[in-house]
């Protein structure tokens, strides 16, 4: 499964140990919006994901 995270901040450290945790199975892909200006590769990335993910 590909998993995306949309961050508004840097994650802190229970979030880390949840992606950690998910990224044994899966796909992780973490976006922080706040450093990401190109929003067609973030919707791209939205469309080709299989769970998305706001925090």
């Amino acid at each position: 499964m590909n998993v995306l995270y949309l961050m508004k901040e840097t994650a802190d450290e229970t979030l880390e140990k949840i992606m950690d945790e998910q990224r044994k199975d899966h796909t992780v892909t973490v976006v922080e919006l706040g450093k990401q200006s190109d929003y067609g590769h973030i919707v791209d990335l939205v469309v080709s994901c299989d769970k998305v993910v706001s925090w």
